[in-house]
């Protein structure tokens, strides 16, 4: 698992890649921005936002499993 881990980029860096690609397209004059382009990056955008949305919310079971209602000093 770990090796697949290593091997997958991280998802801050893939949110923001799929940033950088939406901004040049943006950027372009109207004639030559690709909306199909735009649409698929920010449904990839989107995608990637719910992947990390769900990460935190299991860690943040794995840690209340652990940890309860304890306080960290």
């Amino acid at each position: 698992m770990r090796k697949w881990r290593k091997a997958q980029p991280k998802l801050s860096d893939q949110l923001a890649s799929v940033e950088d690609q939406l901004l040049q397209n943006q950027f372009k004059p109207p004639d030559q921005q690709d909306f199909n382009v735009k649409a698929q990056l920010t449904d990839q955008y989107h995608q990637l936002l719910v992947k990390e949305e769900e990460f935190h919310q299991q860690r943040a079971k794995k840690n209340w499993g652990l940890r309860g209602d304890r306080k960290l000093l």
